[in-house]
């Protein structure tokens, strides 16, 4: 029989740079030595910001986030509960979301798809084809 432990420790680091507002149901993903975060809502906005934590500096960023020239060139949409996945080195790639108005009248569900750029630091919305799921 063998018998393995798992020691888990959580501790509270110290960081500098500009801090993420607090929020919920934003998407967040590794890419090497950062983490980046996407979306997600707090009790008075729905975001559509992106930051990076470098792990290794412990240093947050926010990042100027360009938009394409062409006219499918965007930043997606305040969302929360998107997913974000990275398919390469370079590439990130955003689908789906929900985003409800404050008063709980509106509610829209996304079935939008985006790539952003992660040396260019560029989102760009994808067309896609074919059944959305």
């Amino acid at each position: 029989m063998k018998i393995s432990f798992f020691i888990i420790q959580v501790y509270s680091i110290t960081t500098t740079g500009t801090l993420p507002q607090n929020r919920a149901f934003h998407q967040s993903i590794n890419y090497g030595n950062k983490i980046i975060i996407f979306g997600g809502l707090n009790q008075s906005v729905v975001f559509n910001d992106y930051a990076v934590f470098n792990t290794l500096s412990k240093i947050w960023f926010w990042f100027n986030v360009r938009t394409t020239t062409n006219t499918l060139g965007q930043r997606p949409s305040p969302r929360e509960k998107c997913t974000l996945t990275k398919i390469n080195a370079d590439m990130l790639i955003l689908f789906g979301g929900y985003e409800c108005s404050e008063d709980e009248t509106v509610e829209i569900n996304y079935q939008d798809t985006f790539s952003l750029n992660l040396i260019r630091m560029l989102w760009e919305k994808i067309d896609t084809n074919g059944a959305v799921p």
